[in-house]
């Protein structure tokens, strides 16, 4: 392929593969077709991180205890939703780690 004055291409252009298989070969990519879904087939979390939650039973925290029905922000998720990290404002400001069945919507 030759370069012109400018330093562009001239001549023929090069030759396009086929198909998306043809020119995911050519360049060893992945093959991919459509929209990727992440999280390998999971179920969406049921409470993402920031989301509002409240507490469907007291919970000790700190030495103090929060009531039920509490609400708080979900700050951290942990493994498999077994539990959350929970902010509170009130009755009382703190950040809690709360089991996942105290956790209502």
């Amino acid at each position: 392929m030759r370069r012109g004055v400018l330093g562009f291409r001239t001549g023929p252009p090069p030759e396009r593969p086929e198909s998306r298989v043809d020119y995911a070969v050519a360049r060893r990519r992945p093959i991919c077709y459509g929209p990727v879904r992440l999280g390998r087939g999971r179920p969406p979390m049921l409470h993402p991180e920031l989301t509002m939650v409240s507490l469907k039973r007291s919970v000790d925290a700190d030495g103090r205890l929060l009531p039920a029905g509490s609400t708080g922000t979900v700050v951290h998720v942990y493994p498999d939703e077994r539990a959350y990290e929970v902010e509170f404002n009130r009755p009382f400001h703190t950040v809690t780690t709360v089991e996942a069945d105290a956790v209502a919507e």
